[in-house]
């Protein structure tokens, strides 16, 4: 079930990917309502403040299976040619069947060339999942773009338990798809990378 609400809290920052246009600015006090019952829920949304501005939401499903509630403040900072939005809400998941309750922050966004070229996003920092019913945590590294662009659109991380004992790894990219492998088959794995990077790096010189 972890890694369902892992992939879910990845969905919600890969809707970004292309989405450079200009942001929705909603006025202090306006909702959104949108139903929808070919897709089984309900969702409500307000903004509550408006310095900072500061967007609150509320979803649940029609047959009473999920609640999704949180808040999102980005704050931003401006860098001269991108403008960096770190996420201030947390998100809540309730699986009312299974009577679990998830939270997490999203990833910082990062708007590059705001000024001139063409506009692309990244995604970069640590997302940590907690799952308050039986402390199980996913812990998931958004990856910064890099000089070479190696690491764009990466994502990997771990599913532990209570006592920190990696029970598997997740790993992929936020634009694509998510993957889960063996903790011991994925650390070999980047050992075997590592390796070969470094084995490179050194016939190249």
């Amino acid at each position: 079930c972890e890694q369902c609400v892992a992939a879910f809290a990845v969905s919600a920052v890969a809707s970004q990917w292309e989405r450079t246009g200009k942001p929705f600015n909603p006025l202090l006090g306006e909702t959104y309502e949108l139903i929808r019952d070919d897709l089984g829920f309900r969702l409500l949304s307000e903004q509550v403040s408006h310095h900072p501005p500061i967007s609150a939401f509320y979803a649940e499903g029609l047959n009473n299976d999920f609640v999704f509630h949180g808040s999102i403040y980005p704050k931003l900072k401006f860098w001269g040619k991108s403008v960096e939005a770190e996420p201030k809400g947390t998100m809540t998941l309730e699986l009312l069947e299974h009577n679990e309750a998830y939270t997490w922050t999203n990833p910082t966004c990062c708007v590059h060339n705001i000024i001139v070229g063409k506009l692309w996003i990244e995604q970069y920092g640590n997302v940590e999942i907690t799952n308050h019913k039986t402390g199980e945590k996913c812990v998931l590294s958004f990856k910064p773009c890099g000089l070479f662009g190696k690491e764009l659109h990466k994502v990997e991380g771990y599913i532990q338990d209570k006592s920190k004992k990696k029970l598997c790894a997740l790993y992929g990219k936020w634009t694509e798809c998510l993957y889960s492998v063996d903790p011991a088959t994925f650390e070999a794995y980047k050992k075997n990378d590592k390796k070969n990077t470094e084995e490179k790096k050194s016939s190249k010189q």
